[in-house]
């Protein structure tokens, strides 16, 4: 990306994340409850604990964070961006580390990844074009989703009604029932797992998925083990230039598997967890790259840029993104209101379905009538996702940037 379209040299781009790693910056609240979830993931190694501890606790409100071995990684990426994590000394201080600790990863592994670009795939959507990602990621499965409530009109259904959360709720499950069947590598699919991504959403294909759900009754699609990533980061950035960047960086759970190569600062990450190891397209197999859940949105009307937005969030992804579009383009919202409104988490494809408490209670029991087994907690959790948006005037082009008050966020103008 930087290639293709950075005006600044890379130390450049990189000199306000190694002046963090390397001066510090307090640990806040929602960080320090992170460090304290993830302790016993991390106290095992000496490597993340000289780092996120302190007199061997976990890191506090208020205390320091400092990566000066991160702070010299990020600056030997600056001199090196083509070949750092490739051959050069951070992938052998990886490889070192892994042969010394009974990791598999090897220097040659690391030498032979290669970077993809992939074109995006889109969707039409209530007169706009919706642009997202496709596999092995989640994106192709948010626009499945959308293409479902497509057709029918979630606007007289009214906005949070048992009506239309109903309807959300079914596409989702048929969305991510797909993911879970189809989702992964197209480069290294065989058989009868390679079905490319533009076949999922056939026009034909999403009538027939869209008759099957019942306007009264919850369906299950599938049985699954989701899992929620926590250690995964959105933003969204718009330029005086037009370039509109929606990024999504994720190292698994909270602190990955807990462990820091040695003289990197880098903690490794669990993707593999969301591997399967029973077969499919999402099988571990030698060179595949695991299905992620990452489905950030750009929205196009009339050719131009109305909203971009994604999540953290694992499995949760195409549900949060989903209901924040929607609540923008079908009920009218702003991009802040739409981040704010009460949202859903799917905890299985079968009949679970966790709702944010400010969801109205005859909401609730109307939803429990129709067969789905409902469970609530507080007013904010940030179970439900950290949507980060920006909306923009079509006429003018001026941009209103929105921030989930769940998580750590933030919206700013430079």
């Amino acid at each position: 990306a930087a290639r293709r379209f950075a005006t600044r040299p890379m130390a450049a781009l990189l000199a306000p994340a190694i002046a963090l790693a390397e001066e510090g910056f307090p640990v806040n609240a929602y960080l320090a409850r992170m460090l304290a979830e993830c302790a016993g993931k991390m106290a095992p190694f000496r490597t993340s604990r000289r780092i996120f501890f302190y007199d061997d606790r976990p890191l506090g409100e208020g205390e320091l964070l400092r990566q000066p071995d991160l702070a010299a990684t990020l600056r030997r990426f600056a001199d090196n961006p083509e070949g750092e994590f490739a051959d050069g000394e951070t992938a052998s201080r990886i490889a070192a580390h892994m042969a010394g600790n009974g990791g598999v990863m090897e220097a040659a592994d690391l030498a032979a990844y290669r970077a993809l670009w992939r074109d995006g795939t889109a969707i039409a959507y209530r007169g706009r074009r919706i642009v997202s990602t496709g596999q092995p990621t989640a994106g192709v499965h948010l626009l499945q989703a959308l293409g479902l409530l497509d057709r029918v009109d979630l606007a007289r259904l009214g906005y949070h009604s048992a009506a239309s959360l109903h309807r959300l709720i079914q596409s989702c499950k048929l969305a991510l029932a797909d993911r879970r069947r189809w989702g992964g590598d197209p480069d290294t699919a065989t058989g009868q797992e390679a079905k490319p991504g533009t076949d999922l959403l056939d026009p034909a294909r999403l009538d027939r998925m869209a008759a099957s759900i019942e306007p009264d009754r919850c369906t299950p699609a599938a049985s699954a083990e989701p899992r929620t990533a926590q250690s995964t980061s959105f933003f969204a950035v718009a330029d005086r230039w037009g370039t509109i960047v929606a990024a999504t960086q994720s190292i698994g759970e909270n602190a990955g598997c807990g462990e820091v190569a040695e003289g990197t600062g880098l903690l490794m990450n669990d993707r593999s967890w969301w591997m399967s190891l029973d077969g499919g397209p999402n099988a571990v197999a030698p060179g595949r790259r695991a299905g992620i859940g990452h489905a950030p949105a750009i929205v196009l009307r009339d050719g131009r840029p109305e909203l971009v937005l994604g999540s953290p969030g694992g499995f949760g992804i195409v549900p949060y993104v989903l209901q924040t579009l929607v609540n923008v383009v079908d009920y009218g919202m702003d991009a802040q209101s739409a981040i704010e409104a009460p949202r859903f988490r799917l905890d299985d494809l079968d009949r679970t379905v966790f709702l944010e408490g400010r969801i109205a209670e005859p909401t609730r029991e109307a939803l429990a009538r129709m067969g789905h087994a409902v469970t609530t907690a507080g007013p904010w959790v940030d179970r439900v996702g950290a949507v980060e948006a920006i909306q923009f005037d079509t006429a003018t082009g001026c941009p209103l940037g929105g921030s989930d008050p769940r998580r750590n966020s933030l919206a700013a103008g430079l």
